[in-house]
């Protein structure tokens, strides 16, 4: 069942929450690491902060657009996420469970 362009910006909105916490938890992480893993942890966050605006970005523009634009802004939004969740678990690895 496809789902309707609300519940895909409810779902949208949901994962722009969610990456808010795992960023706010890296982040209390990296405060507590040494300054040579802040370093490369700062990077790290700074890339995640972007995919986030970015996948923020593409949310905020698919309000009013057509059916076949928004499929085309799901597809984005999609990669922007595939792309969040690679550098999350490849900053997570960088901390001890």
């Amino acid at each position: 069942m496809a789902t309707t362009r609300k519940q895909d910006l409810q779902h949208m909105a949901a994962t722009l929450e969610a990456w808010a916490g795992q960023i706010a938890d890296l982040r209390a992480k990296a405060r507590s690491a040494g300054t040579e893993r802040q370093l490369v942890m700062g990077t790290q966050l700074t890339a995640l902060r972007q995919q986030q605006r970015a996948y923020a970005a593409q949310m905020a523009s698919t309000r009013g657009a057509s059916a076949a634009v928004f499929r085309d802004m799901q597809r984005g939004a999609e990669r922007i996420a595939s792309e969040f969740r690679r550098l999350y678990l490849q900053t997570a690895s960088r901390f001890p469970c």
